[in-house]
Order: structure tokens, then C-alpha cells, then sequence
């Protein structure tokens, strides 16, 4: 462990918080952030800094999200990202063979759902 990170550790040791889920001080906050980046410019992981730091990996990669931007330095992606939802139109008619394991056969004509649940194992 660096001196950084066992500077920040006596910071937070040091700190008077009446409830355990009372947030970390900005000041703090931004240190961590700063030393996380500077540490994972250099290859060191995610998990390995929030050690040195001696924080939950959760909370770290929190902190490195609400900073400037989504990227991490760590390469990887956000876990949240936007999708769009698109509706799909059922099927005119016909009908539905679901399986027990989950796979799905939409549309067919009854001779075609027979012919189907025919080759079924």
C-alpha cells in the first residue's frame, strides 16, 4: 500500500460519523476518486484500489460514475446503459408452442404445431 492510500485510510479512521450510512465528505470523495484513476491509468484494477483504499469495490465505482462522465479509466462500461424498447407485433394468428426449458415457436398453423410436437423427443 502507498502513502496515498494509507493517508486516505487515516482520514477516513479518522472521521466522527454518528451513522455507518452517512455519506463519505466531498473532500474525501474526490480524493478517492483521484487516486483511483491515477492508479488504474497505470493497470492497477478496480478491485485493487478500493483494497488499498480499504473500501467496498461498490462504492468506489459509484463515486468513479457520478464524477465527470460515465467512462471508467478501467475500461469498463457503465452498469446502466439506455435502450430503447420497441413493441413487437404478435402474430396474425396461429399458434404458440412454449417448452418446459423456455424456447418459443410463435405463428404455426395446427397441422404445423402437430407436425412439430410429433419430432419433439
Amino acid at each position: 500500500m502507498d502513502s496515498q492510500a494509507r493517508e486516505f485510510r487515516s482520514k477516513v479512521s479518522a472521521l466522527v460519523r454518528r451513522d455507518p450510512t452517512e455519506p463519505y465528505p466531498e473532500e474525501l470523495r474526490q480524493e478517492a476518486v483521484a487516486y483511483a484513476r491515477s492508479q488504474m491509468t497505470r493497470g492497477v484494477s478496480g478491485c485493487a484500489v478500493a483494497e488499498a483504499l480499504g473500501m467496498c469495490t461498490t462504492t468506489l465505482r459509484r463515486w468513479l460514475l457520478a464524477g465527470e462522465g460515465a467512462e471508467l479509466s478501467d475500461g469498463h462500461e457503465p452498469y446502466f446503459v439506455q435502450v430503447e424498447v420497441a413493441e413487437s407485433e404478435p402474430p396474425a394468428s396461429g399458434l404458440r408452442l412454449v417448452s418446459p426449458s423456455g424456447w418459443r415457436v410463435e405463428g404455426l398453423a395446427f397441422s404445423e404445431a402437430i407436425c412439430l410436437i410429433r419430432q419433439l423427443p
